[in-house]
């Protein structure tokens, strides 16, 4: 019976990230806004917009979710997605396009944080917590299908116009909201309603993101990893436009993006337990990808931004799933709702930086900085761990063994 329980959930979240993903016009929007007269300042302001929503609305719907019902709440994500898109329909303009990415980023926020506290509770019910790594790597290796297979689609669709692009968009979107509808949810973890009202939900979960330890540490690397990864993901289709390649491959790019992080997110489990310096090496490595990607600027050149987005996704979600382990249920969603909140001050703070920079010096220019900025936080965390390494060998009096772990960090 457990195993088919298991299963029969599997199917469903898989099912439902799959038809979410599925987004034909999310290769072609950024190129639709500028084709629509907006200027890079512009789509910076838009993506503003997006991420304040996603800033002010986190917390209080992952706070909800903990007081009330994640299903419901992912379920108003899926409506709000459905409006947002409705408004790009209708709207090609400035204010169509702001107000649709307002409730984009609204939808993101109702999901952000909820899901995984959703999918990690009906996992623990199912006494199967410890499968929380292989799941939620999974479940996302299904989302980047969804985008491949969005990138595959866009590249014809397009020829036929945007609002094709659109349509198949919001069929696809009513459909993962139906499936959640055959969800249940299991009550007897993660609601603390007897405990308290929303905002003692919200402080709770506020002050153990504090007091748990390590948990912190984990929420500030992912901030930083998402941060940039989001600001920079969103203006990759002009850099392919610089490269002098059509719109059509900008489809191509984002499939092989979405493939690679598939890669990445199915095989992120077997990393679970790897130091934290491995994945500080790695995030430096990723830096020097965009780097490399904008400099050279050939067709091959930009394939290196591919493996930043994997490799960065890859650090994602295994910090993810060491913060699930460590915390209560009760709070899980609001805590998790912290990462992604202030996470959106960086990609708020990335959106208008690249778009100031691009503005006076053109896209690759744009990445060439970020680029550099994230190869510089890399270095910084590995500093501060080889700092920390002598300075404990300092304080046992065993300089040959700090020039020892030296070397070895290195």
């Amino acid at each position: 019976m457990k195993v088919f329980a298991m299963r029969a959930f599997l199917v469903k979240i898989y099912a439902f990230r799959l038809l979410e993903m599925f987004i034909p016009v999310y290769p072609v929007y950024l190129i639709m806004f500028t084709d629509y007269g907006l200027s890079p300042v512009d789509i910076a302001w838009v993506f503003v917009a997006w991420s304040i929503a996603l800033f002010t609305l986190e917390l209080p719907s992952g706070a909800l979710a903990d007081r009330y019902s994640r299903r419901k709440v992912l379920i108003f994500g899926q409506i709000l997605n459905v409006l947002g898109l409705l408004c790009w329909l209708f709207y090609k303009s400035f204010w169509g396009f702001f107000f649709g990415l307002v409730l984009w980023g609204a939808k993101q926020a109702m999901m952000s944080g909820t899901f995984e506290a959703f999918v990690y509770d009906e996992l623990k019910a199912l006494k199967c917590e410890d499968q929380y790594a292989k799941v939620i790597g999974r479940n996302r290796a299904v989302m980047s299908v969804g985008l491949m297979i969005s990138g595959l689609a866009a590249s014809p669709m397009v020829l036929l116009g945007y609002d094709a692009t659109i349509i198949a968009t919001i069929v696809s979107a009513a459909a993962s909201g139906l499936v959640l509808l055959t969800f249940s949810e299991v009550r007897a973890y993660g609601h603390v309603a007897e405990e308290g009202g929303y905002l003692r939900t919200l402080g709770t979960g506020l002050r153990q993101a504090v007091t748990i330890p390590g948990v912190l540490r984990m929420l500030v690397f992912m901030m930083i990893s998402y941060g940039f990864l989001e600001g920079m993901a969103e203006f990759f289709p002009l850099l392919i436009r610089q490269s002098g390649l059509p719109d059509t491959a900008v489809g191509l790019y984002l499939a092989a993006i979405a493939g690679l992080q598939a890669l990445a997110f199915y095989v992120s489990h077997r990393f679970e337990h790897y130091p934290n310096r491995f994945f500080h090496v790695l995030l430096v490595g990723a830096g020097l990808c965009v780097i490399a990607s904008a400099w050279i600027l050939t067709p091959a050149a930009l394939l290196l931004f591919c493996f930043y987005t994997a490799a960065t996704h890859l650090i994602f979600t295994v910090y993810d799933a060491k913060m699930q382990h460590r915390l209560p249920s009760a709070t899980r969603a609001t805590i998790t709702s912290v990462r992604g909140t202030f996470g959106e001050i960086i990609v708020i703070a990335t959106y208008m930086s690249y778009g100031l920079l691009a503005e006076a010096k053109g896209a690759p220019f744009g990445f060439l900085v970020m680029g550099g900025v994230i190869v510089a936080i890399g270095v910084g965390y590995l500093a501060n761990a080889v700092f920390s390494f002598c300075q404990r060998a300092r304080r046992r009096k065993n300089f040959l063994l700090s020039g020892f772990f030296f070397i070895f960090y290195l």
